[in-house]
Formats: structure tokens, C-alpha cells, sequence
């Protein structure tokens, strides 16, 4: 997993087993076990198991097959016949049975102690089968293909320790059951070849090997494989714990990132006891200076004084004892505007309307508790299923919010940045960032109400410096010239008077903007009916074409003396 080496959080006690380097005997009756809750334990060792049966299945089909076409080329008259025809069942027997449980361990879930049963019948059952084709070979004991099955029981057992989570003690254990009836199926057919005057000393002169000599030398490879196989599982399941330890982060296991940017990186994770999905979004080691600590640690916190519900909620804030900064939030299971907008198009007024209130809605808490998000942008919301309502907005990273209530924070972004997103920056952000107030969020908000309505940003340009120059500057084109979908005339003079160059020209207050868009009766609805359809019908494509990113990530453009220099 990436980035999987940041973590070093004290391990959890592991929900079953025991720990690696101490012997107990019930470590010999059951796989070896890996942190995380019961389940995640089971559901590992269920796939762990089938991959390893799997593989099994065509190693098995592919021995069959190229055994028997070797016959056919060498003695094609008696390529079924004697020893070739028993080989040749063993081969099918064998194919079927290892397949069987396969697709046994596929179709329906296993308890750890099924899987462990399942373990060691495939694995002793598989040597079993190797026995019956050396008891077979009496007659071209010659060729001695009793080495040649014992090196397919080495295969089989180191390919079970590379794959199957397994103790050394437990892997030595089966190694022994499954080493059992090759020696034994040695020393019977030596013996039986000497009883009848087909052993090697008869074929080769001046050879005084017995069947006790030929027994003793399986004993040693096969204890060769053991250790082998025992030093596999030692090397491969102390790593696998590793990594799924590293995967803990308190209660909260990762399952995979999600999303990555300045500020972090975000993984999606299940808290150990809730079950809960929840969104983890992480500070490494490398990135951890002590301005980005302070805009960290100043996101969590502001973002944690909001409960409105169009706002993603924090459940949770710390750090590892190595320095690894981190915060879980609710996890999101859906798309954000712009990925809305990129695969779906614009969108109708009915539903812009509807979201537009939503967000706002969220800013208004924002702004009255002193809070400017300084980045609201289609990435940064995410629209979302919420219980039974659909199309629920999310407003996201605070990473960029300023808390104009207390003068502490102002020294955290540097006096030569500009920070916000280029095509959605208010005037007086780009050029004096200590003036703002709630009104720079409601202009970034008209700019977003446009690209949804119209599917463009309002200015566009070759470069930031431009881009800024439009937003200074330039006359917007009403949404209605450029969208594809009718525009009702009251939504669109809202449109444009939050994207007013002068403040005092825009609605004062959030509260202003929902009264005005409480007021646009010339919107057709988009009833809840309106949006399950859409989320039945087209979110699957919007969702498969740009998986959600659970966070946004602030772009922060500096500002050199011959201007703005770029994003970074």
C-alpha cells in the first residue's frame, strides 16, 4: 500500500493467535492471524486460501499436461498404460479434488477454523496423491521418479508458505503430515522393487543401495523443504502482519487511498468497532513543517466547530508517536461538482438552485462563527446519498479557512501568497488577502453556480496571470448566452450579483443570498424523485468514469515581483 511505511502506531493486540516468535500449541491448529477485527481476519485468510488453491489447481493441470505429452512423444503405445496411465488419473483426481475446494472457498465464506481445515487437507491431500505415483513407478524404478515427486512436494509446500498467513511452527506441522506419505511411498516401493529383483542394485552392477538408503535420502530433502518452507512463512507472514499493522492507525484500519495533494493524502478506512467508512486524511513525516502542522491542525479544528449537515463532519484528530498527523472525517460515497459537470454536463437550473442553496446554507454557519472557507470550488464539494435524501451537498477543506475572530491565525499563510483557486478567486483575494470577509465566498459561489449552469468556469485564460486579470477586471457573459439549458432570469441575476467586482455590491451575507435564492419561483423543481432518478440512472457512469476524491486540495499561487508566478 502506499506510503504504508509513514505509520509505526503501536500494534493492536491481535484478535486471534498469537504473536510472532512465541511458540503455543494452539498456534499448530489454526492459521496465523493478522490485526484488524474478526472479520477482516477472516475475510483475509479466505482469499489468502483460495489464491493458493487456485494456483495449486493449474499447477496441477499443467504437471498432467505436459507429463502426459512428454509420454506421448516418447512412448506413444503405452502412453496410458502401467505407471504412464496411473500418473495420468492421479493427474485428473487430483485437478478435481484441488479445484473442488477452490470453488468451495469462492462460493460461500469459511470460519478461520474451516480455513485452516481446508488448508491442511489441500495441502496433505496433494502429497497423498504425489505417494500414489511413486507407489506406482515399481516398474521403471530405474529412473527413480520418487526424486522427482519429491521435489513437486517442495513446490507445494513452499508455494503454501509464500501465500497462506501461517506460523512457522503451523507450516512445519504440515510440512511433516504432507512429508509422512511420500517417505512411506518411498520406502514401499524400494522395498517392493528389492523383493522382486526390479530394484537399482539390479540394474546398475557394484550398487548396494537399499530401501532404507534411498528412504533416508526423501527424509532429507523433504526436512530440507520443511525448513525452507517454515523460513517462508517466517519471512512472509512477519511481513504481511507489518504491513496490515502499519494499515492501523488507532481504531481505524486503511483500505486504500482515495485521494492525494499538497496538504496529504487521503485513505478510505473502517473504524475497528463502528464498522464505520470512514475518510482518513493524512500528514506525512516529509511534508510535516511547522507552518503545514499549524494549517493541519488549524483545518481539523475550525472544521470541528461546524455541525451543519452540508458540511463533512470530523469524527476524530491525532498523531502517531513518529510524527504522522492525521484526522478521520466522514467518508463520502459519492462525486464532486466537477466531476459532475465533466461527465454529466451542465446541469439544470431546477438542480443548481438546489445545490446552491445547500452550500450556502453550510457557509452561513461558517461565516457566523467568523470562518471564510477561501476555496470554494466544484472539487471541493461533493455531492452525495445521505440517508434517504439524495443529492445532499458536502462542503469540504477548511484547509484554506481563515478565523477572522481570533488574530492568532494570521500569521500561518505567508504575506507573499495568494491563496485560493485561480478561477474561482473573489477580486480583493488576489489582491488583498487580508480584507476579506464572507462576501469572497459568496463571489467563488456565483462562479461555481456558473460553471454548473453553463459547464465553463466565467474566466478563462493562458495563464494565472490572466485568469486574475478576468476576475479584476473583466465583464461577465451572462450564464444565459453560454448554457446549453434554459437559465430563468431570477437565478441568473443572482449568478451575477455574486460575481459583482465590489463587494458592497454582492449580497452582504450568506443569509441575504438564501433569502434571494429562496425567491427564485421561476426555477423548475427538482423533486427528490427528480434526484433518486438521476442517481439510479446516470451516477453510476459519473462515478465510474472519476471515483470520488474525498478531500479537495487548495492550490496556493505565489506572488513574485514580477507577479504571480504560477500554481503550485
Amino acid at each position: 500500500m502506499a506510503h504504508s511505511t509513514w505509520f509505526g502506531t503501536t500494534p493492536q493486540k491481535p484478535t486471534t493467535g498469537s504473536r510472532p516468535g512465541r511458540f503455543r500449541i494452539a498456534s499448530l491448529f489454526r492459521l496465523g492471524t493478522v490485526p484488524g477485527s474478526p472479520e477482516e481476519v477472516r475475510s483475509f485468510l479466505q482469499t489468502r486460501i483460495r489464491t493458493y488453491l487456485g494456483f495449486m489447481t493449474l499447477l496441477w493441470l499443467a504437471g498432467g499436461v505436459l507429463g502426459t505429452s512428454l509420454s506421448v512423444l516418447v512412448e506413444a503405445n503405452h502412453a496410458f498404460a502401467g505407471w504412464n496411465g496411473v500418473r495420468t488419473a492421479v493427474h485428473v483426481v487430483g485437478c478435481v479434488l484441488i479445484a473442488g475446494l477452490f470453488v468451495a472457498s469462492v462460493r460461500r465464506q469459511h470460519s478461520a477454523a474451516v480455513l485452516a481445515g481446508i488448508d491442511l487437507v489441500a495441502t496433505v491431500l496433494q502429497a497423498v496423491f504425489l505417494a500414489t505415483m511413486i507407489t506406482a513407478s515399481v516398474p521403471i524404478i530405474r529412473y527413480r521418479p520418487d526424486l522427482g515427486l519429491t521435489m513437486g512436494l517442495t513446490y507445494c509446500l513452499v508455494a503454501r508458505a509464500a501465500v497462506v498467513p501461517s506460523t512457522p511452527s503451523r507450516t512445519v506441522l504440515v510440512s511433516i503430515l504432507a512429508s509422512i506419505p511420500v517417505c512411506a511411498a518411498t520406502f514401499i516401493v524400494h522395498f517392493l522393487a528389492d523383493q522382486e529383483g526390479g530394484s537399482i542394485r539390479f540394474h546398475y552392477a557394484n550398487d548396494a543401495s537399499r530401501p532404507g538408503y534411498f528412504t533416508l535420502w526423501v527424509v532429507l530433502f523433504s526436512s530440507m523443504s520443511t525448513a525452507i518452507s517454515a523460513f517462508v512463512s517466517y519471512v512472509i507472514y512477519g511481513l504481511q502482519r507489518e504491513v496490515l499493522r502499519a494499515r492501523q492507525l488507532g481504531q481505524y484500519t486503511l483500505e486504500a487511498e482515495i485521494g492525494a495533494g499538497g496538504m496529504g493524502v487521503v485513505f478510505r478506512a473502517r473504524h475497528a468497532l463502528l464498522r464505520r467508512p470512514t475518510a482518513i486524511k493524512l500528514l506525512p513525516p516529509e511534508r510535516a513543517g511547522a507552518a503545514a502542522i499549524a494549517r493541519f491542525e488549524r483545518e481539523v479544528q475550525l472544521t470541528s466547530q461546524l455541525t451543519h449537515p452540508n458540511t463533512v463532519a470530523i469524527y476524530d484528530y491525532g498523531h502517531t508517536p513518529e510524527g504522522v498527523f492525521y484526522y478521520a472525517m466522514e467518508f463520502l460515497d459519492g462525486v464532486d461538482l466537477q466531476a459532475l459537470v465533466e461527465v454529466d454536463g451542465p446541469q439544470p437550473a431546477g438542480r443548481v438552485l438546489h445545490l446552491l442553496r445547500q452550500i450556502t446554507s453550510a457557509l452561513a454557519e461558517a461565516h457566523a462563527r467568523g470562518l471564510i472557507h477561501r476555496d470554494i470550488k466544484p472539487s471541493n464539494i461533493v455531492v452525495c446519498e445521505r440517508g434517504l435524501l439524495a443529492d445532499t451537498a458536502k462542503v469540504l477543506d477548511f484547509g484554506l479557512a481563515r478565523d477572522f475572530s481570533a488574530t492568532s491565525e494570521a500569521g500561518v499563510t505567508q504575506a507573499s501568497e495568494i491563496t485560493g483557486t485561480p478561477l474561482y478567486m473573489s477580486p480583493e483575494q488576489i489582491i488583498d488577502k487580508d480584507a476579506l470577509d464572507g462576501r469572497s465566498d459568496l463571489y467563488a459561489l456565483g462562479a461555481l453556480g456558473y460553471f454548473l449552469l453553463t459547464g465553463e468556469p466565467v474566466f478563462t485564460g493562458n495563464n494565472v496571470v490572466e485568469v486574475c486579470a478576468q476576475h479584476l477586471h473583466g465583464n461577465v457573459v451572462p450564464p444565459s448566452l453560454r448554457a446549453s439549458n434554459p437559465v430563468p432570469a431570477k437565478l441568473e441575476a443572482i449568478v451575477l450579483a455574486c460575481l459583482e467586482k465590489s463587494r458592497e455590491q454582492r449580497p452582504q451575507d450568506a443569509d441575504a443570498l438564501l433569502a434571494a435564492l429562496d425567491q427564485c419561483d421561476d426555477c423548475p423543481p427538482w423533486t427528490l424523485a427528480d434526484a433518486r432518478s438521476w442517481w439510479r440512472e446516470r451516477a453510476p457512469r459519473v462515478q465510474a468514469r472519476r471515483p470520488i476524491a474525498v478531500t479537495g486540495e487548495s492550490k496556493t499561487l505565489n506572488v513574485e515581483p514580477r507577479g504571480l508566478a504560477g500554481v503550485q
